[in-house]
């Protein structure tokens, strides 16, 4: 079973705050940026406002009309949801609906489909369907949020950003990803954007 966007609902930021963050925020997303840099890491501790932050973003992107296309809250609130088993097939399955390209590429996929490991999930789910969905023009957003807070999370965290990090300059320039965690040392494999947010 995946994880429903309903059970994931987060809150959104009052208004007057992070102002600056979300127009930093925003401003990477857009890909006339020319940024090679298609990972961005928001760190900071507990309560400091990442997921309202994150919520915040996919909320304006919606309102101008450039939806995300994925994405994944993780709260230990929400047991499912810490389940890092359940992160790439509820992303594929969001993809599939956001793109009939990427759909066919995930459906084929699944046929023949044995149950393997992480990594392989992240290859064959997240970045094949992700180098189809990059043909267009359309910036290809793909949010997870609190990845600190998976089940065996240094373990799981590495699983699933190991095939994806290294290739951060490599991705095609309309793909982003938006992570957030609190400030731990898992930012470091990424070489990625990082920005440090306070309370």
């Amino acid at each position: 079973m995946n994880i429903s966007s309903g059970l994931q609902a987060k809150s959104f930021c009052a208004d007057g705050t992070h102002v600056e963050i979300k127009a930093d925020i925003l401003k990477w997303l857009s890909p006339q940026l020319g940024t090679n840099e298609h990972i961005f890491w928001i760190t900071g501790i507990a309560g400091s406002g990442k997921s309202t932050l994150s919520a915040t973003v996919v909320d304006n992107l919606g309102k101008q009309r450039t939806p995300v296309a994925a994405q994944f809250f993780i709260s230990r609130n929400i047991p499912e949801t810490t389940n890092a088993d359940k992160i790439i097939p509820t992303i594929a399955q969001q993809l599939a609906e956001y793109s009939p390209a990427a759909a066919h590429i995930i459906h084929d996929t699944l046929k023949n489909w044995v149950p393997t490991s992480r990594k392989d999930q992240v290859e064959a789910l997240l970045l094949a369907p992700i180098w189809e969905l990059s043909k267009s023009r359309d910036t290809i957003i793909i949010l997870i949020d609190a990845l600190d807070e998976l089940q065996d999370a240094a373990e799981s965290v590495m699983e699933i950003l190991s095939p994806i990090a290294p290739r951060d300059c490599d991705l095609p320039d309309n793909v982003r990803f938006l992570i957030t965690s609190r400030p731990e040392h898992w930012a470091d494999i990424s070489g990625s954007k990082t920005l440090e947010l306070s309370v």
